[in-house]
């Protein structure tokens, strides 16, 4: 900014041009930085009208994605200067520089979610008290001074689930720089050390570099697609290849990878697949007894046909299978007696390949619930507590509702609860 130091107290801030009337209080719209607060010297008020707010700002900041898109996310930076548009001058003695800054996105809003939320439990969150104890706890929420409603924020972000794996873990130590604590994230409450790193919000909202912009032209989607599928869309096995990139990269100082140091290795949709198959095929073929006693054309069957996305069939039935009849309650009941166990859940690759295959073998096997359903039925009858169990069959009668009979809600909801498992 015309190569000045940056303030950091209430001194007035060089802008290699003009000097700017800072408002008190008062916030730009994120990455807009008005360069013409006034034509007066500082602490001057203004008496001629406030500026129109440039429209390129208005749309990066409106631009922000939230899942539909009228209106910013709940905690986005305020884009009202105390309720006047941007180039109002507060009528208060000035305190510090009007200037926004322009990385107030990532800090504000993305550190918070990434360090404070995501990598966070629910319980702990809250904003730091910028004590000994939490001023470099990256557990913390920080910049409310950035967002138009912190506690609204907060609470909106009780929501969101813990995440447990490593991947919004903030590079920042408790330790102190000065007895070697390192630095990178920037994310404590020193002013200091976080101007140590700068995001633009350019990056994410200009119209033709812009990430959201970028984004904004493509599809997403929150399906894991087979591995036959080829929807063209971006879908979360994206974040895994990425996350796989990123534990690759060579650290020259501990002369490793995050990878080998750690032992996370992302699992191709591919080998997960397969890992699946060969488990369940194992699994069933010691609970099934086949109609005709051949145990190798049931592992044909169950590998060529059940099991397989792309399924035979039988063009002499309606099941739409090659599972005799006198097997398909065998199997189902080897499904609803099932105790899978991973050990090294990581992202989860190989307990979600595993719900999506026995959710697929349900769909087949009984396509409108009708033994699912009075398998969960049958378990919960045997809650000796009454009120347990007359909220447990209320509940199993909510999840196979007429509007839920096709669906795969309670396949997956029974699944997760009762035979999934991983740590």
């Amino acid at each position: 900014t015309g190569g000045g130091p940056e303030p950091t107290g209430g001194g007035p801030e060089p802008t290699g041009g003009g000097a700017e009337a800072p408002a008190r209080g008062a916030e730009a719209p994120v990455g807009a930085v008005s360069n013409r607060a006034t034509e007066a010297s500082v602490g001057a008020v203004s008496n001629r009208a406030p500026e129109k707010e440039p429209e390129a700002a208005v749309a990066r900041l409106q631009s922000a994605p939230t899942g539909g898109g009228a209106e910013p996310p709940v905690g986005a930076v305020s884009n009202r200067a105390s309720e006047a548009s941007v180039g109002a001058v507060s009528n208060r003695a000035p305190e510090v520089s009007n200037r926004a800054p322009d990385d107030t996105y990532y800090k504000a809003i993305l550190q918070n979610l990434f360090f404070a939320t995501l990598n966070t439990p629910i319980a702990e969150r809250a904003f730091s008290t910028k004590d000994n104890q939490s001023h470099r706890d990256a557990s913390k929420y920080r910049y409310a001074a950035l967002l138009h409603k912190p506690n609204a924020f907060l609470e909106k972000l009780k929501q969101v689930p813990f995440v447990n794996g490593g991947l919004f873990d903030c590079l920042d130590t408790f330790e102190a720089t000065r007895d070697g604590g390192a630095r990178i994230d920037c994310f404590t409450d020193n002013e200091n050390e976080q101007r140590k790193l700068h995001v633009p919000d350019k990056l994410f909202f200009d119209q033709e570099n812009g990430i959201f912009p970028l984004f904004s032209r493509y599809k997403f989607t929150v399906e894991e697609n087979t591995p036959i599928e080829q929807e063209v869309a971006l879908e979360p096995e994206l974040l895994g290849r990425v996350f796989e990139n990123l534990l690759g990269d060579y650290n020259p100082e501990t002369q490793s990878s995050a990878r080998k140091s750690t032992g996370s290795y992302y699992t191709p949709r591919q080998i997960v697949d397969y890992m699946v198959d060969e488990a369940l095929i194992a699994y069933f073929l010691q609970k099934v007894e086949p109609f005709d006693g051949n145990k190798t054309s049931l592992e044909k069957r169950l590998r060529d046909d059940l099991l397989a996305y792309e399924a035979q069939g039988d063009a002499d039935s309606q099941t739409g299978h090659l599972i005799h009849e006198n097997e398909v309650t065998q199997l189902i009941k080897a499904i609803d007696e099932l105790k899978l166990l991973d050990p090294a859940v990581g992202s989860g690759a190989f307990p979600m390949g595993i719900l999506n295959k026995l959710v697929l073998v349900l769909k087949k096997l009984d396509p409108q619930n009708e033994q699912w359903k009075e398998r969960q039925i049958r378990q919960a009858r045997v809650i000796l507590d009454s009120q347990v169990r007359n909220y447990t069959l209320d509940a199993i009668e909510r999840a196979f509702a007429e509007e839920n009979r096709y669906n795969d809600y309670g396949r997956k909801l029974y699944l997760i609860q009762n035979c999934i498992y991983g740590v």
